[in-house]
Formats: C-alpha cells, sequence, structure tokens
C-alpha cells in the first residue's frame, strides 16, 4: 500500500534526519566520530589523513560529493583499515542516494573493526537497511549486537531494542501468513498517472478517489449491476486548480470531508473541508473552522457512517507524538465539537495516521510506526469500548502490511472487500503485470482483495437500509430527519436525512442488534419502524420506500416499536422509546387528540383478545400519562380481531396485525 498525497499532506523526516546526521559526524574534530552521547579518539592518525578527512569535509559542505568519496578513498589507500573513513564514505553514499553502497561501507567497517566504538552506527544503519527490505533475518543480529554495545539509557539502544521486537513480530507473521491477494482494478478505473485513498459509499455502489495527474482532485464512479462507469470529476465547486486530497464520504454518499493545502481560508498549511450534496448537485466547500482545524497540519478524514462523527490525523500542539489521530463529534446545533484525542491505547509518539472507522461505528483502523509491526507504517484496528476507550490496537498481519508503509485502507460496509492504494514499482508482482507505465514513475494503483478470515471474523458486519421517502397522498419525494436508535441501549445510533429533493435514504444496520428507526418531517405522523438483527449475521441489503401520512383528521398508522409479551399487557423494555417519541410528538403538536386503539391476531378465543386489546391500549395511555400528556387529549380503544390490516394467513400477517395504532380524533 502506498503513501500517497501532495507534500504538504504527508510529511517524511528521514533525509532531515540524515543530513543531521552527517553534519553531526563530520563537525568531529579530525579523527574523532561523534554518535549520540560518544567521541572516540581514532588512534594512529598520520597529519596526512587527517588532512584528508578535513579535505574531504570541506568538499562535502560545498556539495562536492564525488569529490569528497574520491579523499576518502585516499584515507583508505594510506590506512586500509580505517573504520571511520568506510563510515563517513556511508553518509556520503546515503546523501547520495546510493543505499546499497552506502550498506556495503558500512558491513566493511565492521568487518574491519567489529568491537571499535566508532563502528557502533553501522551496526544499527546495517540492521536499518535489511530491516527496510524485508529481510528480518539478516538485520535482527545487527540490532542485538547494537543493544549489547550501548547503554540502556541511550536513544539508539532504545531504538534498537524496537527494532528488535519488530524484526521477531515481523518474523513470526511471514511465518503464519494471512490468505491474501491483491489485484487492481480493472478498466475504467486506474487510467490516471497515480490514484489512491479509495472509499465506498455503503451499499457499494458509489467510489470516490484522489487522482492524481500533476494535481491532485476528488474523482468518482457510480456501479449498474455490476459494471462501473468511467470515473468523472465530483464537482468544479470542489475541484480547484489547488489540490484536493484525502476525502470521506458519509454511507448515504451524501456529506464528503477533504483535505486540502494552503488556500486563502485556511488556518495552517492543511485544513479540512466539508461540503454536502442536495439531488445530484454540490454545494461550496466550507472551512470546518477553528472547531476542527487549527495552524498545524490536519488531515486524512474518516466520517461516521451518518456524518455526525469526523476522526482526523492533525500535528497540533497537545498530541502524544508526532502526528496523532483525534475526533470530532457533531453537536445537537449542527456544529462541530472540539476535537479530542483518542489517547495512549491508540497514538504513540510516533505517526498515527490514515484513520478509517467502518460503517459499524466500532472498528477503527489506522496506520502507525510507533507499534509494533512489520516496519514503516503498519495497518491496526482498534475497536471502541466507550466514549473515551479504545480496545488494544492489533496489527492486521502480513502480507497485508510489509516493510513498506501501509496506509490507504477502506474495509467495506458489508465486510467482505478491502480497498488501498499500491504502488507498482515497489511491488514485484503488479510489475510483471500490463499496468506499469514506465513513462510515469509514480504510478500507483487502486486495489481490492477479498478480507482475509481473521480479519473479518472481528469485523462487526452491517446491513444497509436505503429508500425514499415519500407524500403517503401525493406520492411526492419529501426531505426528512431519521434517527436510528438501538431498543435495547436506548441510544440514538444515527441521525441523518432524506434528501429534500430526491427523498433518498441511506443508514446501516449492524448485526447483532434490534432498531427503532424514526423519520420525522413537519405537518406528518411521525414513522417509526422496527428492524431484527439480534439473531442475524448476513450482509444482505434492504430496500425501503418510506410514506410519511399528512396529519388530518382520522389519519392512522401503526406504532411499530410497541412490544408485548405474548398474552401480557404490560409494557416492554424496549416499548419505552417508542412511547417516549409519541409524547414528544403530541407535545409538539399540542392541539391534537389521538385514539390509542389495540389489535390481535385471530388466534385464540374472540373475547379475550377484545379485553386484551383494550388493555393494552389502556396501558399505553397510562404510560403516556405519565409521561405529562393530558388524558383529555387521549381515548384507549380495544379492537381485537375485527379490524386486521392483512389476511391472517400466515404467521408474519399475525404478527402484523397484533399491533398498537394511533388515529387523529
Amino acid at each position: 500500500m502506498a503513501r500517497f498525497s501532495a507534500n504538504p499532506q504527508v510529511h517524511g523526516h528521514s533525509l532531515r534526519v540524515l543530513v543531521w546526521l552527517v553534519a553531526f559526524c563530520w563537525a568531529a574534530p579530525t579523527g574523532q566520530l561523534a554518535f549520540g552521547q560518544q567521541r572516540v579518539e581514532t588512534e594512529g592518525s598520520s597529519p596526512k589523513i587527517s588532512a584528508l578527512f578535513r579535505q574531504a569535509q570541506l568538499f562535502l559542505q560545498v556539495g562536492k560529493r564525488q569529490e569528497s568519496l574520491e579523499t576518502l578513498q585516499k584515507v583508505l589507500v594510506l590506512d586500509p583499515k580505517s573504520a571511520e573513513a568506510c563510515i563517513k564514505m556511508g553518509l556520503v553514499y546515503e546523501l547520495n542516494g546510493q543505499k546499497d553502497e552506502a550498506v556495503r561501507q558500512y558491513e566493511r567497517s565492521i568487518e574491519l573493526q567489529p568491537d571499535a566504538p566508532q563502528t557502533l552506527p553501522s551496526y544499527h544503519k546495517t540492521g536499518d537497511y535489511y530491516f527496510k527490505l524485508g529481510q528480518y533475518e539478516k538485520a535482527l543480529p545487527y540490532f542485538e549486537k547494537t543493544v549489547a554495545k550501548t547503554s540502556f539509557a541511550t536513544s539508539i539502544h532504545k531504538r534498537a531494542k524496537a527494532q528488535i521486537l519488530n524484526c521477531r513480530f515481523a518474523l513470526e507473521s511471514v511465518k503464519n501468513p494471512l490468505i491474501f491477494n491483491s489485484l487492481p482494478l480493472q478498466k475504467p478505473f486506474n487510467e490516471f498517472a497515480s490514484q489512491a485513498f479509495p472509499v465506498l459509499t455503503a451499499d457499494n455502489e458509489t467510489i470516490f478517489f484522489t487522482q492524481n495527474s500533476g494535481n491532485e482532485n476528488i474523482f468518482y464512479s457510480t456501479r449498474a449491476d455490476t459494471v462501473w462507469r468511467q470515473p468523472a470529476s465530483i464537482s468544479d465547486t470542489i475541484n480547484t486548480p489547488q489540490n484536493e486530497g484525502t476525502c470521506s464520504i458519509s454511507a448515504d454518499g451524501r456529506t464528503l470531508v477533504f483535505a486540502a493545502c494552503s488556500r486563502p481560508d485556511s488556518r495552517g498549511g492543511c485544513d479540512l473541508y466539508i461540503v454536502g450534496k442536495t439531488g445530484s448537485t454540490w454545494g461550496v466547500p466550507q472551512n470546518m473552522g477553528d472547531a476542527v482545524n487549527s495552524y498545524d497540519w490536519d488531515s486524512q478524514p474518516a466520517l461516521s457512517a451518518d456524518g455526525r462523527t469526523l476522526y482526523f490525523s492533525s500535528e497540533r500542539t497537545g498530541g502524544l507524538g508526532k502526528a496523532d489521530i483525534w475526533v470530532s463529534k457533531m453537536l445537537l446545533n449542527g456544529q462541530w465539537g472540539k476535537p479530542t484525542n483518542l489517547g495512549k491505547t491508540v497514538n504513540t509518539a510516533g505517526e498515527d495516521k490514515s484513520p478509517f472507522i467502518h460503517a459499524n461505528g466500532q472498528t477503527l483502523f489506522f496506520a502507525t510506526d510507533g507499534l509494533v509491526g512489520m516496519g514503516g507504517l503498519d495497518l491496526f484496528y482498534t475497536e471502541n469500548l466507550s466514549d473515551t476507550a479504545w480496545s488494544k490496537p492489533v496489527n492486521l498481519g502480513y502480507p497485508i502490511n510489509t516493510q513498506e508503509d501501509q496506509v490507504s485502507l477502506f474495509i467495506s460496509a458489508d465486510c467482505q472487500k478491502g480497498y488501498y492504494a499500491l504502488d507498482q514499482h515497489n511491488n514485484p508482482q503488479l510489475r510483471q503485470e500490463a499496468f506499469l507505465d514506465k513513462k510515469s514513475p509514480m504510478k500507483v494503483l487502486l486495489c481490492s482483495f477479498d478480507l482475509p478470515d481473521e480479519i473479518k471474523a472481528k469485523c462487526h458486519q452491517t446491513n444497509y437500509l436505503k429508500g425514499t421517502v415519500y407524500d403517503a397522498k401525493t406520492n411526492q419525494k419529501i426531505g426528512a430527519d431519521i434517527e436510528l436508535i438501538d431498543l435495547k441501549t436506548n441510544q440514538t445510533k444515527a441521525l441523518m436525512s432524506a434528501d429534500a429533493q430526491t427523498g433518498a435514504y441511506l443508514t446501516v444496520l449492524n448485526n447483532g442488534a434490534k432498531y427503532a428507526l424514526y423519520v420525522n418531517k413537519p405537518g406528518y405522523f411521525f414513522k417509526s419502524l422496527s428492524f431484527d438483527y439480534s439473531q442475524k449475521n448476513n450482509t444482505n441489503g434492504v430496500l425501503l420506500d418510506i410514506a410519511l401520512t399528512p396529519l388530518q383528521k382520522n389519519s392512522r398508522d401503526v406504532l411499530s416499536n410497541l412490544f408485548f409479551d405474548s398474552g401480557q399487557f404490560s409494557i416492554n423494555e424496549d416499548s419505552k422509546t417508542e412511547l417516549e417519541k409519541l409524547a414528544k410528538f403530541l407535545k409538539t403538536n399540542a392541539l391534537l387528540r389521538v385514539e390509542i386503539s389495540g389489535h390481535t391476531d385471530d388466534v385464540g378465543n374472540e373475547r379475550e383478545n377484545l379485553a386484551l386489546s383494550q388493555k393494552r391500549a389502556k396501558t399505553v395511555v397510562a404510560y403516556l400519562l405519565q409521561l405529562g400528556i393530558d388524558p383529555a387529549r387521549m381515548v384507549a380503544s380495544g379492537y381485537g380481531k375485527t379490524r386486521p390490516l392483512v389476511v391472517n394467513a400466515t404467521e408474519e400477517s399475525r404478527r402484523q396485525n397484533r399491533r398498537i395504532e394511533w388515529r387523529i380524533l
């Protein structure tokens, strides 16, 4: 998987560190090598050798690296056992980007003087070299030697110990690989010089990604049956001559957050912007403001399914490392709350980036180099335990993670597919394919893979529910507010709206839970729907159009989330959410009078059914009284089996007939 973005959006420190290290080593007096807190004299340095060292240093200072190397070669002619000359040559080769030759010099210095203090950097740098190649068996002894030769309090000792843990983890992971086979997305995708950061809607019907053909823009494609349409620019109001980088989309594809850098209204180098869509038209992006953005780097957003919780990576002050993952939640007034740091369980002293919150709202995937892994940025996942607590992150394993940086991961809502970007120039398998564009040195491809069983087992699957909201009298498509509530906890799991022009909506339902869905619009009955997935474990989407009934005399609707035990009339605990919603509706519409009516199926004694339906209606009215509704506004009636909704032919039809209705008087 590839690190892909404009320079302001993804940072690298290795070159700056190397330049500093070269300057630090060369700054030592002639015949000395400085590293860490040590400065060691080189025995037997002649005046001529000392002069050559000074001359090599001067060449390096004015950018004449080849002349510096040639001068150091002269040192080796005079003193073939000069480990210091080999080390300094290695540093110059590193500056030239000649890593193979650099390591050859470091290994040569170890061969010449394996126990000399001045060869200490060679052990660690050689270990790093093999580690970055994924040659963990070769790297491990170099790190072990570094640890043995350094004080436990030094930074090099600590880094080497961490790399030992990484090597051992990597070696074990390679022995136990996941079943993993990634393939580039076929045409019409991967037609640009580079493309990355793919995200999909919950129904897997629309994909968004960032393409780079000299300028980063956001593109999208929709699917008809199994055929993807040609990717197109998302909107002229979003894409500009500047760079529009990583983006995230809500489950319904109508709220987009993306990163953009150095805009006139930017707070810092890179800020987050939000934009919504009505019908087929995207609005004008808005900077998310001081509530979310800082004067530092803010990027790599990840929206929750309902678009009301935002995770992102930031280098702002107050973090735990170089870049941390933060979260902001939308307040009831529609404003975004102050971001909070995810804390020490997730964030590290290193780089914590590329968050992705799964549609289930519980599983967070992210990239970090601060935890034990295969090298560079590895992908991990963690589970949300509460508002402030997360489970211990788990490495996704090999070969999803390798010695290369891994970012840009997206897992489909149904937990079947993973999507990411892969640099084909660093991947032997892709180099053998026909995808390699030799004219472009930066070809990055969108790829997908079947989720390995080990990860699928940890991924809480979701079902998508989508359709349109319309007026039951006119059939006109209408917008409406939609709330999804977990009946077991009485907690709101999602807040969203149907499109004001098309009436379209989409939400996700996690397997293993019971939900109430409430659809509200002024001037209409609120609609309550029930979805019981507590015993289900599938990924089938549900298509459901919702009719809202205007508030008119004798209009009626069913209270779908009232539950009674068989033969009983006491209020079930799962029913309280429904009654609280009804009470709120009646308080908002203070002039309405309603009939609460009970109904049964045709099973059992007719007289007993009639009595049971009356008792249930009276129980509902009594509960509404406790919630503050004037008794003069309510009438309780029982009709038994006399007014069925459908013919009592099956258990499902009988279930529909066992109900509580409310009617405007």
